[in-house]
C-alpha cells in the first residue's frame, strides 16, 4: 500500500485508488476527515500497527473480533498474517485464543449476521462465513502461543499478530518470507499431516517461492505418506494446484518429488514428450482463460465477440468449488491418458458425478471434434452440440488450448447467438401429437422426435404443418 512507518499506531483511510486520504488517532475521526474531503468516494478504514513491521489492519472484521474477545487474548495467525506482510488482502482470517474459540465464533456470527459452522467441537474450532469471507477460530494447540506456532506447517504460516503488540515469530518466518523461501517448521511436519506435502508444492508455485533444501529433501522422503490423507483433502489441494497460473511448475515439482505417482498415477506414467506437451497445453489453457477474464485487449481476437457469454459459461460450477474453467484445465492433462483412466481417476478422487459427466462429455467431444468440417453446416453443428451437451463449448476451448483449430466462429455463433434456432429448436410436435397421428407408443416416438428436431435445426422444417408431413413421411422409420 505505502510505507506505513509514518502512520504507526494511527488510523488511516484509503480511497478506491489505494491512496491515503485521511489520518487520525481515532477511527471515527479519520472517517469524518475522509468524508469531508471526498464525500462521494467509498473509503476503507485501517489501523496501522504500532510495532514494526507496520501493517494496515482493516477495521472490519478485526475491530469486532478484538472487542468481543476482550479481555481474553486473541491473535491473527497463519495465512492472514503472511498475506498482510506481503501487502495483500487476506482471502480468509484465522484466529487463535486460549479457549472459548467456538463461543467467540458464534458471537461474531450473530453480530455480523453471518453463518456459524462448527468445525471440530473436540478441538474447539469453528468458522464464520460473512459475505463470502471465512473467519476461522481455534483454541491454542499446546500450552502456549509459541507451542501452537511450532506445530504449524511452514515458517511463513507460523507467525501471529496480537491486537496491539509486536509480531510473534519464533521460527524466523518473516526472514523466510522476505527471502521467498518455503521452510518446514520441523522435520516431522509432513508426517504430522501428509496433506502438507501437496500444500508445500502449491504455496511454492503460487508465490514463486524456492523450497528450502532440507524441506525439499524431507518432502521427497515423505511423499509415500500422502495416501494416509483423506481423499477429499487431497482433491482440494489438487484443485487449487491445477487452477494456479503456475500449475505447470507445481506439477513438475510433484513429478520430481514422487508426489505425482501418489496423487495422479495415470499422469506419472506418461512418456516425457507427452508429459511436457500436456503441461504446455495446461499453460495454454491458463493463458486463454486468464485472457478472457482480464479484459478485451487480452482476449484472443476470435473469442472477443463471445467474451461475456464465455465468462458466464466458465464460471458455472458443476459442484461446489469446481468450475467449468477448472475442468477445462483438467481436460488438458487428461487428454494425454486413455479416456477411462481419466474418468476413473476423477472417481477415485471423489469428484461429484456431475463433474465426472461433464469431463467425460468434454473428452469424448474432443475426440469427435476432429471429424467436424472446417465450415460445418447447421446439421453438423447441431450434432456436435447434441453429443457434447453442456460440455460442447468447453470442448472448443480445450481444442484451442491443445493447439487445434476448430471452427470457433460458427460453433460459438450457434451457441451464444442462435441456440434456439440451431441447437435447441422449440418442439413443433410432442409424443401425444405422434400418437394422434397413428404412431403407437414406444421407442419409435423418441427416434422420430429426435429426427424432427435435427431437421428443424438444419432449417429443413419451419412450421407445424411441415413437421406433420415429415412425421408422415418417416413414420415407418
Amino acid at each position: 500500500m505505502h510505507d506505513l512507518d509514518l502512520y504507526a499506531g494511527r488510523w488511516i483511510v484509503v480511497d478506491e485508488k489505494g491512496q491515503i486520504v485521511a489520518v487520525a488517532r481515532d477511527g471515527e475521526e479519520a472517517l469524518r476527515l475522509a468524508h469531508s474531503r471526498l464525500p462521494k468516494e467509498r473509503a476503507r478504514l485501517y489501523r496501522v500497527t504500532a510495532h514494526p513491521p507496520h501493517l494496515a489492519l482493516p477495521r472490519t472484521p478485526l475491530h469486532l473480533v478484538f472487542t468481543l474477545a476482550a479481555p481474553k487474548p486473541v491473535w491473527i495467525v497463519g495465512g492472514a498474517v503472511r498475506d498482510l506482510l506481503r501487502d495483500e488482502a487476506p482471502h480468509d482470517w484465522d484466529f487463535v485464543l486460549p479457549q472459548g474459540a467456538s463461543a467467540l465464533a458464534r458471537r461474531i456470527a450473530d453480530s455480523l449476521g453471518g453463518v456459524y459452522y462448527p468445525l471440530d467441537a473436540e478441538r474447539d474450532t469453528a468458522r464464520v462465513l460473512h459475505n463470502g469471507l471465512p473467519l476461522d477460530f481455534a483454541a491454542l494447540r499446546g500450552a502456549s502461543l509459541e507451542e501452537d506456532l511450532r506445530l504449524r506447517d511452514f515458517t511463513i504460516n507460523a507467525m501471529a499478530l496480537p491486537p496491539d503488540g509486536p509480531l510473534v515469530d519464533p521460527l524466523g518466518g518473516l526472514d523466510d518470507l522476505r527471502a521467498a523461501r518455503l521452510r518446514q517448521t520441523s522435520p516431522h511436519a509432513f508426517a504430522d499431516d501428509p496433506v502438507r506435502l501437496l500444500r508445500a508444492i502449491r504455496l511454492a508455485a503460487a508465490h514463486r517461492f524456492a523450497i528450502d533444501y532440507a524441506t525439499w529433501q524431507q518432502l521427497c522422503r515423505d511423499a509415500a505418506l500422502l495416501p494416509q490423507t483423506a481423499v477429499e483433502r487431497i482433491r482440494e489441494e489438487l484443485m487449487q494446484i491445477v487452477t494456479l497460473p503456475a500449475a505447470d511448475l507445481a506439477l513438475r515439482r510433484m513429478k520430481e518429488s514422487g508426489l505425482l505417482r501418489q496423487a495422479l498415477p495415470p499422469l506419472d506414467g506418461l512418456p516425457r514428450g507427452v508429459w511436457n506437451r500436456a503441461l504446455e497445453h495446461l499453460s495454454a489453457a491458463e493463458r486463454l482463460i486468464a485472457g478472457l477474464q482480464r479484459g478485451e485487449e487480452s482476449t484472443p481476437r476470435l473469442l472477443r465477440p463471445y467474451r461475456s457469454d464465455l465468462l458466464a459459461y466458465l464460471a458455472v460450477e458443476e459442484e461446489q468449488g469446481v468450475s467449468r474453467a477448472a475442468l477445462i484445465k483438467w481436460g488438458t492433462l487428461l487428454t494425454a491418458v486413455p479416456l477411462q483412466s481419466g474418468l476413473d481417476l476423477f472417481g477415485k478422487l471423489r469428484f461429484a458425478r456431475r463433474s465426472i459427466r461433464f469431463l467425460g462429455a468434454m473428452l469424448e467431444s474432443y475426440i469427435r471434434l476432429a471429424d467436424l468440417p472446417a465450415a460445418p453446416d447447421r446439421r453438423a453443428i447441431y450434432r456436435f452440440f447434441r453429443q457434447g451437451g453442456e460440455a460442447a463449448e468447453a470442448t472448443v476451448l480445450l481444442a484451442l488450448a491443445e493447439g487445434e483449430h476448430p471452427p470457433v466462429a460458427p460453433l460459438f455463433e450457434a451457441a451464444f447467438r442462435h441456440r434456439e434456432r440451431v441447437i435447441a429448436p422449440p418442439p413443433l410436435l410432442d409424443g401425444h401429437d405422434l400418437i394422434a397421428l397413428g404412431i403407437p407408443a414406444g421407442p419409435r416416438i423418441g427416434r422420430l422426435l429426435a429426427a424432427l428436431e435435427e431437421a428443424q435445426a438444419a432449417g429443413e422444417i419451419t412450421s407445424r404443418e411441415e413437421a406433420v408431413a415429415f412425421i408422415r413421411r418417416h413414420r415407418e422409420a
